[in-house]
């Protein structure tokens, strides 16, 4: 359970908004615990401008602004940045401060590879699928792509394969989320598989994976029933009222199609 936010400071009357993640703090309070708690997103350009002047106008912190204001023309490091604004209130205990430096001293040791998977996590995890997914073909093409482990190669690939079902097609969201369970395992990726199958219709492909991988009919049962508990979703939709005002098989896939799209995750 989360910390409740007690603000002793200027509450702001237009919130600050973090770009990426459009998530608005209206204190200083608020941005210390969102630095505090997506340490992991945060990156090293966070700081601009646009951030400086809203801590010295919106929230009436002129030092704290001119320290930030220099430190962004001295380029010091994200560790440096955020301590500097976690030490400017007293959300944050001092034994909570050392423990987020030690975790940024742990993310400054990762390798720049392994920093970007991050990076493309954080940014699918925010329906940023474009960003996300040049991040991700940036990773496959990188000749270190040997550094991660054959389940975190899968995984890169799953997420790949979500990016694709939201952007693209469901014939090229099949092929990563195939050869992604083929690397990782993951009993997910396989449900997302095998459905994806289904929703492209290629009956003779989801016939060969099932004997492929010794699946069952109680699997397949399953299968549709999430298709079903979909569908019932779509019903639900002003998208599926024009559809039954229309009468059109293909529009209605579509819809069903949409639904998916909102149950599939990484």
């Amino acid at each position: 359970m989360g910390k409740v936010i007690l603000c002793t400071g200027k509450i702001a009357d237009m919130p600050y908004v973090f770009a990426m993640s459009n998530y608005k703090v209206y204190s200083i309070e608020e941005m210390s615990y969102y630095l505090y708690t997506h340490i992991y997103e945060i990156a090293e350009d966070f700081l601009d401008f646009r951030l400086v002047d809203w801590i010295r106008f919106a929230i009436e912190m002129p030092e704290l602004a001119d320290k930030l204001a220099v430190m962004k023309q001295n380029r010091n490091s994200i560790k440096d940045i955020v301590v500097t604004i976690l030490c400017s209130n007293d959300y944050y205990t001092e034994k909570e401060i050392k423990q987020l430096i030690e975790i940024m001293d742990a993310i400054k040791g990762l390798p720049a590879i392994k920093k970007k998977k991050i990076r493309g996590d954080y940014l699918l995890r925010y329906g940023m699928y474009y960003y996300a997914c040049v991040e991700y073909e940036r990773i496959l093409r990188d000749p270190l792509i040997s550094i991660f482990t054959a389940q975190e190669y899968g995984d890169i690939l799953h997420n790949m394969a979500i990016i694709k079902v939201h952007t693209t097609s469901y014939q090229e969201a099949v092929a990563y989320f195939g050869e992604a369970y083929n690397l990782n395992h993951r009993e997910e990726t396989l449900q997302q598989y095998m459905l994806a199958i289904l929703l492209c219709g290629n009956m003779e492909l989801y016939e060969e994976q099932m004997i492929k991988y010794g699946l069952t009919e109680e699997f397949t049962k399953e299968q549709y029933e999430k298709i079903s508990q979909m569908e019932e979703q779509a019903k639900q939709s002003s998208l599926y009222q024009a559809i039954q005002k229309r009468q059109n098989t293909e529009e209605l896939l579509e819809g069903l199609k949409h639904s998916y799209r909102e149950h599939v995750t990484g």
